[in-house]
Order: structure tokens, then sequence, then C-alpha cells
């Protein structure tokens, strides 16, 4: 087990995987108030071997990385864009051109993850699914208008709204407008409430509180 010291002091990280032509990397996506938001790389032997960091932006923060079809994407916070790296480099993009916008509703997105071949984008009132539509300027990306929900994303007062993914099928807390709605699902598209009344009441007694984390937990 290594330890990697690269994160900037007091910074948000995100993590995610690169498998490109060659070479496979550990990418991390780091910000901090001094740094700005940053990629720094790291090879398989969990060494720094590649002084590849690249200034973002130093007046924006950048968060949840997702790795799809050789491209690596994230958003950045407090607006609706989901940016790209060119495909094959991880190490290139245009902040200009190389993003799109989650805006069916004009939701800021809260959450970033991958469901299947698709990127799912959380807002606090909407969930958005965008696919690899190869295109060749600007956002690879496309929207899926038939997968769109007008549910979104429950926010803590402390902390990022996060989900958690088991197999190929995502739970999240729900919400609407800020409004707790329950713990919900999204299996094969589609996105749909699992918790009942009585789990309802005692997830929102938690969730008031501003301590919930979804964990695994598998029983035999």
């Amino acid at each position: 087990i290594g330890r990697i010291s690269a994160t900037p002091s007091g910074g948000l990280a995100s993590f995610a995987p690169y498998i490109g032509p060659v070479d496979r990397w550990i990418v991390l996506l780091t910000y901090d108030s001094t740094d700005g938001s940053v990629l720094n790389f790291y090879d398989d032997s969990y060494v720094v071997s590649h002084d590849d960091t690249v200034v973002l932006d130093a007046n924006a923060v950048f968060s949840d990385l997702v790795f799809l079809d050789g491209y690596l994407f994230f958003y950045q916070s407090n607006t609706h864009l989901i940016f790209n790296t060119a495909p094959g480099n991880p190490k290139t993009f245009n902040m200009s051109t190389d993003r799109i916008a989650a805006e069916s509703v004009g939701d800021n997105i809260q959450h970033l993850t991958k469901h299947r071949n698709h990127i799912v984008a959380f807002g606090r009132s909407s969930i958005e699914f965008f696919y690899n539509a190869a295109n060749e300027v600007g956002s690879p990306l496309q929207r899926q208008e038939a997968y769109a929900s007008s549910i979104g994303i429950f926010q803590p007062v402390a902390g990022k709204s996060r989900s958690l993914t088991i197999d190929d099928d995502i739970y999240f807390l729900g919400a609407y407008n800020g409004v707790f709605k329950g713990l919900y699902r999204i299996k094969n598209f589609k996105i749909e409430k699992v918790s009942d009344t009585l789990m309802d009441k005692k997830l929102s007694t938690i969730v008031e509180s501003g301590n919930v984390k979804l964990n695994p937990y598998i029983v035999n």
C-alpha cells in the first residue's frame, strides 16, 4: 500500500482510472483556494512519474471525474457545464469548446457519474443522461431526452451529493428543489423510488441532521 501526497492542503479531490491506447493512469482532480483546479497523473506503480499538472481555472471549482470511451468528464460547480478531455489524451482539452450544458430545466449540476455507457448528471431537481455521439467538434456527448427525470439528488448541508453504484445500479437520495423525497435507484436507465413511507420517515431524520452517507452492506 502506497501513499500519494499530491492533494493541495484543504483541497477537494476526485479520482478516476484512465485507460489509454498504451498507458494506464490514475487521475486526480483537485482544488483549493490557492492552487485552483489541477489534474495530476500517476502511472501503474502509484509513484509520481509524470509532471503533468494542468491548471484548469484558479477561480472555479471542478468535481466528479468520470472515465468513458477514452474521455475524462467532470463538471464545474454552480453551473450546468460538463467538460471533457480530448480523446486518447487526458492532458488536452479546450475549456471554451470541449463542454456541453445539462440545461433541460436550467438546473445546476450537483453530481456526475456513469450508468452503463452513459454519463449521468444530477441536479437539484432533475437528472439527465448523455451518450457518446462521437461529435467531431466540441463535446462528444449528446443528451438522451428519453431518460430525463424531474427528480434530483439531495444536497447535504455539509459535504457534497454522492451516489452509490452496486453492479450497474445507482442508488441516491432523491430530492426536488432541496426537499428530500426518499431513496431512489437507477436501474437499466429507469429511475424508481425504492424506499417506503416508514423508511422515508427514518431517512428524513438522518438527512435533516446533515449526517448522511450511502455505503454498501452485503448480506450473505
